[in-house]
């Protein structure tokens, strides 16, 4: 047995949730879930058969959502009003359940249109939203950890000799990252915490040799204990912040002229 639920929240934290069963709404369709649209860039070349490929984009996605509600028509329509508010980005959550297998995505958006059939008993709402960001995401976000305090007391616990080591820690250079995704890239989020004086740190992607350096010989930056480097390579937010005494500042200027952003 298949089941699907969206769930709609505003910016405002007011969500409604609409599925198989009229309570008040009734998911009647939602096209723009599984659809994939992209512009594909191509030059002519003069006097020759075909082209050359330059690139791929994926377009906006449009999801178009149509519920039916029937009781409290002039309250249940006030409420989808007051939720889809356009000028307000918005998240919806899909969760589809098919017997044993369970996914749940998120995707923001802007409200681009909501319309109403009023001359029935039964009313019909179409809403269409616009996600500039095309990708889903998950619920909560995939963390590896190349720095982790490694646990060495439990209770209960007898203390047998002085200077017993209660933690560790443990450092990898090196770690691997699975990225389970239908896209050929994605971005991520690097949070490096300085624990003594850093200069110029580097992250590098082994297996494309692609890196990100922040400070180089002609334009250093030193970071101190405590502070904390923040590289973005998610896609429209491509940048390196550094956190310190409880302020983030941009510290774009310092990238190094070869780096990437590594995705």
């Amino acid at each position: 047995m298949s089941v699907r639920t969206i769930t709609c929240t505003n910016s405002h934290n007011f969500s409604l949730t609409f599925g198989d069963k009229l309570n008040p709404y009734l998911l009647e369709n939602c096209d723009g879930l599984y659809e994939v649209d992209a512009n594909v860039t191509v030059t002519q070349n003069g006097m020759t058969d075909g082209g050359t490929y330059i690139g791929t984009t994926i377009k906006p996605r449009n999801i178009v959502i149509t519920l039916r509600f029937k009781e409290e028509l002039a309250i249940n329509r006030n409420q989808l009003y007051q939720l889809f508010k356009p000028g307000y980005v918005g998240t919806l959550t899909y969760e589809e359940i098919d017997g044993n297998y369970e996914e749940v995505r998120l995707i923001d958006y802007y409200v681009e249109k909501v319309t109403s059939d009023g001359s029935k008993r039964a009313r019909t709402a179409t809403i269409s939203l616009i996600s500039a960001d095309p990708f889903f995401r998950d619920r909560f976000p995939t963390t590896v950890e190349m720095t982790t305090w490694e646990n060495k007391f439990e209770f209960a616990h007898e203390f047998l000799a002085a200077k017993e080591e209660l933690a560790s820690l443990k450092k990898e250079k090196l770690v691997n990252i699975v990225m389970e995704n239908t896209i050929a890239y994605i971005g991520v989020t690097i949070n490096m915490i300085a624990e003594g004086d850093i200069k110029n740190p580097k992250m590098t992607h082994v297996e494309s040799g692609t890196y990100i350096q922040v400070g180089y010989d002609e334009n250093p930056f030193e970071m101190q204990f405590g502070d904390k480097l923040i590289i973005s390579t998610v896609e429209n937010d491509k940048n390196v912040y550094l956190e310190r005494d409880g302020e983030i500042f941009s510290v774009n200027e310092y990238i190094e002229p070869g780096s990437d952003y590594i995705q």
